[in-house]
């Protein structure tokens, strides 16, 4: 009778916390609205800096990369259905400017992954933009904790 009561207990402990994931609150919220400001940094170990200048008129923010030499992308659509080709990448050692980030598609590895995408040039100057999966600190279908939404 106790192992009973052990297991139905085990198994309705199961059952919360997994509803924790499948709420249809968490399960669809991707953040702030686009044209929102920054979200607040406290999820993010690694948050973008404040505004550091303009390019092209547009305020731009250093983020931190995990560096070396990132594709870029010509929207911010899932790579792997087609209509997104790679523009141009980025030779980071720490960190690149951007304009904003935008939710786009599905972007990542067998070691998880985003949706979020971040506005920027190419070391070629082509506009385009790179998945926030790059990015330092954060989660995994997080924007960054500081960077402005487009």
């Amino acid at each position: 009778m106790r192992m009973q009561s052990r297991i139905a207990a085990a198994a309705a402990a199961i059952t919360l916390g997994l509803s924790a994931f499948a709420s249809p609150a968490s399960a669809t919220t991707l953040g702030p609205e686009p044209g929102a400001g920054p979200i607040s940094a406290q999820a993010d170990a690694y948050p973008c800096s404040g505004q550091v200048g303009t390019r092209d008129g547009r305020p731009i923010y250093n983020c931190p990369l995990w560096g070396g030499a990132l594709d870029v992308y010509a929207n911010n659509s899932d790579p792997r259905l087609g209509g997104n080709w790679i523009v141009g990448t980025v030779n980071s050692a720490n960190t690149n400017w951007f304009w904003c980030q935008a939710p786009g598609g599905w972007y990542g590895s067998i070691y998880g992954g985003n949706v979020w995408w971040a506005e920027t040039k190419a070391d070629n100057l082509a506009k385009g933009w790179l998945p926030v999966y790059y990015f330092k600190g954060g989660g995994d279908n997080e924007p960054d904790g500081s960077l402005r939404h487009c």
